[in-house]
């Protein structure tokens, strides 16, 4: 899979920013990455493709006896890839195995909607316990939000929705939180360098409306507004492949290099 250079080539540009989110965030001192990589400036296939493991590398590195891991995941998902990148960059070596594809299970079948939970922002307004923990929330899932859709922008987009309200008082109040919403996410947009974010919310009218959705049995007014969607499978597999490169080495202890091999099980013909 690894040998494949149309697949990889898919994510060789998220790859290499991958490298510089890590690099910027690792702790003081710690080499993150090697010299190799650290020297990519642009996306370049023919320099990302001879740094990835093969298989059978993985395979060697796992049945290696003088190799030892301080952590085994099993489970190549979004949970298992990223909990291997996380314990990567924090200097311990890891190995994952999945008895199947990467990311082809649960992590294929999600809803793949990247959203900041409006529900809980609607359960603030009603003034319920915690409320204050739930914007608090809402406000942290906007960031990763944008986050993810800048990050990696050619696997996440854009996803329009639109809310039918049968009155106008009903789409006051559905606005209103709709804005405060958006408002959120582009409060925190402006203290980013991000330079992607999603539209401002628009009203529909109930002519726009049963233009736009003629099966309507009612005549309602709409509210539209936007959320994210990604491709989980291969924001998995993407991560997998970033980890494939991560190699950090402890300051106070240089011979200490962390590293990680994962290995897909072949299937039976």
């Amino acid at each position: 899979f690894f040998n494949d250079t149309a697949t990889t080539e898919i994510y060789t540009r998220s790859i290499v920013g991958s490298v510089r989110c890590v690099q910027e965030t690792a702790p003081d001192g710690y080499d993150v990455f090697g010299k190799d990589v650290k020297d990519l400036k642009e996306p370049d296939i023919k320099k990302i493709m001879p740094l990835l493991k093969t298989r059978k590398q993985h395979l060697e590195e796992l049945k290696d006896p003088t190799k030892n891991f301080d952590v085994l995941i099993v489970g190549g998902g979004c949970n298992g890839a990223g909990v291997a990148f996380d314990a990567s960059t924090r200097g311990l070596s890891c190995a994952l195995i999945d008895r199947s594809d990467f990311g082809s299970e649960t992590s294929s079948r999600s809803t793949k909607l990247i959203h900041g939970g409006i529900r809980y922002l609607e359960q603030a307004f009603k003034l319920e316990r915690g409320f204050v923990d739930k914007i608090k929330l809402v406000i942290e899932g906007l960031d990763e939000r944008n986050f993810m859709l800048n990050s990696a922008s050619y696997l996440n987009k854009k996803l329009e929705m639109v809310i039918p309200c049968k009155n106008v008082f009903i789409l006051g109040y559905y606005f209103m939180g709709v804005c405060t919403y958006h408002f959120f996410s582009f409060f925190k947009w402006c203290f980013s360098d991000y330079k992607y974010r999603l539209p401002r919310p628009t009203i529909y009218s109930k002519e726009k409306m049963k233009e736009l959705f003629p099966s309507l049995k009612e005549n309602t007014y709409g509210i539209k507004f936007a959320e994210g969607q990604m491709n989980d499978a291969r924001l998995a597999v993407q991560t997998l492949l970033t980890l494939s490169l991560i190699h950090i080495s402890e300051p106070t202890r240089p011979e200490r290099i962390s590293y990680a091999v994962f290995c897909l099980k072949k299937k039976k013909k």
